[in-house]
């Protein structure tokens, strides 16, 4: 469904609002530009505006970009379909393909880009004491990368896990910070997100799908926003 196919570096408009914070961006090529704010329960008022800003700024349309990137979670259960919900209307609307990012992955790419960490479990708050989690590590390409699967799970389990199996590891994000004394008060944004789709489509074409197939990942059906 992609329109272009000239390059491997296509042009993707990324969204995340899967946390407090809401972001959206715009890469083509090498560069990356981005809008950011953490605004909690404001994504469905200032996401579209947001996006519109971004297209504006950079002198191009939605019918000028390859494909949509999101965060399809896990986090916020009414903010990961607001990105799920935006990209499939979008793409949809656009005739483009979608590419689904894990917001835990777009977590720990954040990490690597604001505080050059390489290794880290990014940990969201999943409200009822729990958490998502999953460990990342950077791989040659720059791109943090899941070691294992990515689960939900009380902060002790995480504990127990993070002892036996990657004792000293950073801890980043809303989770890490609230049960786990973490300094790296983090969110998955756009950016990481955009990043991250650009590598998956020149690794793996497929890896743009139709609107229709681009789903959110809760991994937990009982969330609460």
């Amino acid at each position: 469904m992609l329109k272009r196919k000239k390059s491997n570096l296509i042009r993707i408009l990324a969204v995340e609002t899967a946390t407090e914070a809401c972001s959206a961006a715009f890469i083509d090529g090498d560069n990356c530009v981005e809008k950011y704010l953490v605004a909690p329960r404001q994504h469905t008022a200032i996401i579209l505006p947001m996006i519109d800003e971004l297209l504006q700024e950079n002198n191009t349309a939605l019918e000028n970009i390859d494909c949509i990137a999101f965060g399809a979670g896990p986090g916020s259960f009414i903010g990961v379909r607001v990105a799920a919900s935006l990209a499939q209307g979008l793409a949809f609307g656009a005739q483009i393909s979608v590419i689904p990012v894990s917001s835990l992955q777009a977590l720990a790419q954040a990490a690597f880009y604001k505080h050059h960490l390489i290794a880290v479990a990014a940990i969201i708050d999943a409200r009822m004491q729990q958490c998502y989690y999953g460990v990342f590590k950077l791989d040659a390409n720059n791109i943090m990368q899941l070691q294992g699967v990515e689960v939900v799970a009380d902060p002790d389990i995480i504990q127990k896990h993070l002892n036996s199996n990657h004792k000293g590891i950073a801890t980043v994000g809303s989770g890490a910070v609230a049960y786990f004394d973490s300094k790296f008060a983090l969110f998955p944004d756009a950016k990481s997100v955009a990043t991250i789709a650009q590598n998956k489509y020149q690794n793996n074409k497929n890896a743009a799908v139709a609107p229709e197939l681009a789903l959110p990942s809760y991994i937990r059906n009982k969330v609460t926003s």
